[in-house]
């Protein structure tokens, strides 16, 4: 996958906004905060996956852009998951969906 480093929130939400405004697009936040967990989310529309590291989770910015936020279920002896973990578990079923 195509890898994009920027020095900043505003590219990205700018660029999320204009895709906004030709089609749905549903910024989709992850986090042990979640409102509701993976298995309830419905991933198989277009997504914009905001995954934050497992220590400081996603910026005040990404929070405020979300439509919503999931979280994958642990166990209560683990406070966070790798985000690599995260992003391969929230892929996958992201194309399992996809593929119903």
């Amino acid at each position: 996958l195509p890898l994009v480093l920027l020095p900043s929130h505003e590219p990205l939400l700018a660029w999320a906004a204009e895709r906004r405004s030709r089609e749905p697009l549903c910024l989709l936040g992850t986090g042990q905060d979640g409102s509701s967990l993976l298995a309830e989310a419905n991933l198989s529309r277009n997504l914009l996956l905001v995954l934050g590291n497992e220590t400081h989770g996603i910026s005040r910015a990404y929070v405020d852009a979300c439509d919503s936020f999931v979280r994958l279920p642990t166990s209560a002896r683990q406070s966070s998951l790798n985000v690599c973990a995260a992003a391969a578990i929230l892929l996958y079923e992201a194309l399992r969906q996809r593929a119903l």
